[in-house]
């Protein structure tokens, strides 16, 4: 059997065309399972392993210098749903990938400990873990907007200000309401330097103003009504659940804007900006033909 092999001076190409094909076949089977709910669990561990593939040769395969702007949103969107899985570990999810799940809000308490719950008859150990829980589930859901936040800042030119905007508010309220909640009844003041992370460019956004305004007040609880109260009752409005489909949404929409796997667009003759002999001279110099 013949053996191809790269030309030492394309290898980097080469390994970025394999990176390329794994990540996108990554989200794409992650977001598929995720919309596909229960019908999607059988795909689940498929995705989590090609997750979990990515994860580990992205820092052989992809040199800074040699990553495109369609590369870094790919990695960054990966990055995204990483810390998203992270955080439903600390947490429960209506959104799962078989074992890895993707969370973005922590529900009432009922909700956070329905799996995975022990009865401890002395109490002290089962209210250590449940603090500590709460603490590791706060300190990623505040990772979850910077990280949302990054890729919206590199893909700017491709996403509307509708898109972003709801979903940027929607995550600073679950983290400030998060840390809310394991400081002892501290002020909501968490919520105003939360948006702070907004990048300058962000708050001159027409629309961010209103939907931030609209969030804001989520945290300020009516007249005669506790804190305490008023957070569980806000964390049960229905578009607050949904904010994980939001995501997926978001993501699954965006993918489609960015360029397909480059070595399917090999297979099929042809690469994005070259003619059909361009591309045939590029397998060829690639060892791929």
């Amino acid at each position: 059997m013949e053996e191809h092999e790269a030309h030492p001076d394309t290898q980097g190409e080469v390994d970025l065309l394999i990176l390329d094909y794994l990540v996108c076949t990554a989200i794409n089977a992650f977001i598929c399972t995720q919309q596909r709910g229960e019908q999607g669990q059988a795909q689940g561990q498929s995705a989590g392993w090609l997750l979990w593939t990515a994860n580990n040769l992205t820092p052989s395969l992809a040199q800074p210098e040699t990553v495109s702007r369609d590369m870094t949103l790919k990695l960054k969107i990966i990055d995204l749903i990483n810390i998203c899985c992270r955080n439903a570990s600390h947490g429960t999810s209506d959104i799962e990938v078989d074992s890895v799940t993707l969370e973005c809000g922590a529900g009432s308490s009922s909700t956070r400990t329905r799996r995975g719950s022990t009865l401890n008859p002395n109490g002290g150990r089962s209210q250590y873990d449940a603090s500590n829980k709460q603490a590791l589930l706060c300190q990623s859901l505040c990772a979850i907007a910077p990280s949302f936040l990054s890729l919206c800042t590199v893909a700017d030119d491709l996403i509307g200000e509708t898109d972003w905007t709801d979903i940027a508010a929607q995550l600073m309220l679950k983290a400030a309401i998060g840390k809310h909640q394991i400081c002892d009844g501290s002020s909501m003041n968490i919520f105003n330097e939360q948006m702070e992370q907004i990048p300058e460019f962000m708050r001159r956004s027409s629309k961010w103003k209103q939907v931030s305004d609209k969030y804001n007040e989520y945290i300020h609880p009516p007249p005669g009504i506790s804190m305490l109260t008023h957070i569980e009752t806000t964390l049960r409005q229905s578009h607050l659940n949904r904010l994980g489909d939001a995501i997926i949404d978001f993501l699954s929409i965006l993918m489609k804007k960015l360029c397909p796997p480059i070595l399917l667009q090999l297979e099929k003759g042809k690469l994005r900006g070259l003619s059909r002999k361009e591309t045939r001279d590029l397998l060829c110099k690639a060892g791929l033909r």
